[in-house]
């Protein structure tokens, strides 16, 4: 034999006080980003292309050896050779160097793209005010913030 259902009226009011208790403990704030500091945007940019620059190069050195072990790559200097050129030899350096060579070119150019339009944010920063952001600030010891 089941035990009978508990009064709706007892867990709805425990879950409208539970919402207000979550109420009381937090609160909207609104904040302005007037300014970003260029010279972090430039370091974070930098590392970031240059993390996913490494993470690029990592997994292309390892689908190489895939296709070598597959024999992807022998059929394509024989394919070479056949078309009329002369026998390329060591073409995975000379892959990876070229993207190397090319991955920094563009770790370059992302970075100081970042920068100069974090330098452009600030300029228009000080037209416009800034961008607006609200946050909900909660207080941890279970008092009201305010």
């Amino acid at each position: 034999m089941r035990a009978p259902p508990a009064p709706a009226g007892r867990a709805t009011r425990a879950a409208a006080s539970t919402r207000a208790q979550a109420r009381a403990r937090s609160h909207w704030v609104r904040r302005r980003v007037r300014h970003v500091d260029a010279h972090t945007v430039l370091l974070i940019s930098l590392l970031f292309y240059l993390g996913l620059l490494a993470v690029a190069l990592v997994a292309g050195v390892i689908i190489w050896q895939v296709a070598v072990a597959a024999g992807a790559i022998h059929h394509l200097q024989s394919f070479i050779v056949r078309i009329g050129f002369s026998r390329i030899s060591h073409l995975g350096s000379r892959v990876l160097h070229f993207g190397v060579y090319v991955g920094l070119v563009l770790v370059g150019i992302g970075t100081v793209v970042n920068t100069i339009l974090a330098i452009v944010y600030n300029l228009v920063a000080d037209l416009v005010g800034g961008v607006g952001v609200i946050f909900e600030e909660r207080d941890s010891s279970g008092r009201a913030a305010r």
